[in-house]
């Protein structure tokens, strides 16, 4: 099951960065084992639009320390994420073999037209479900800033396959050949 609940800000920085690995909580939703918690970020109460999952791995209730009715819920990332769409494998893709040769994130807008979708909110939409699904981690607040955290399946390539005459992502092409002029 997947409980959407509310984080602070202060709160969801922590678990997303690993460092907060439990959560207290009141048990007015019958949490369990293998549970999924969607975090949805605030600030100050007001919902920042930022999302992550992570799923209930242990569930300590009762005892001195534990307010009843109250349980403190283990969390960990999902195991397997969650499967992806055929544009969000196609994004995962690029990400993974834009960081695979140069080291570094497309842009909004090279993602945008590699995939030839209408604009950059298509890419951020996409982005937001792929951090919320468990695949990458995002920073605030900074350009780029993106952590793949699952390598996605990628295409059999014993198979034949076609030629493209797509060009390389702008930075991606402009890396690669001062790479190959050193």
């Amino acid at each position: 099951m997947i409980h959407d609940l509310k984080c602070e800000a202060a709160h969801y920085r922590e678990v997303e960065a690993g460092r907060k690995t439990a959560e207290l909580r009141l048990n007015d939703r019958n949490y369990q084992v293998g549970d999924q918690l969607r975090l949805h970020e605030t600030l100050d109460g007001t919902p920042t639009g930022r999302r992550l999952v992570r799923q209930v791995t242990h569930i300590l209730a009762g005892g001195p320390w534990l307010s009843p009715g109250y349980v403190m819920l283990s969390l960990a990332m999902p195991s397997v994420p969650a499967a992806l769409t055929k544009r969000q494998l196609a994004v995962m893709r690029m990400l993974t073999e834009c960081m695979d040769a140069s080291g570094t994130i497309p842009s909004m807008q090279e993602m945008a037209d590699e995939l030839e979708l209408a604009s950059r909110s298509n890419v951020h939409a996409i982005l937001c479900r792929l951090e919320e699904r468990g695949w990458i981690s995002r920073g605030m607040g900074h350009a780029r800033a993106i952590r793949i955290l699952h390598r996605p399946p990628m295409p059999d390539w014993t198979q034949p396959w076609a030629v493209t005459d797509k060009p390389l992502p702008i930075s991606v092409a402009a890396q690669m050949a001062g790479r190959a002029a050193e």
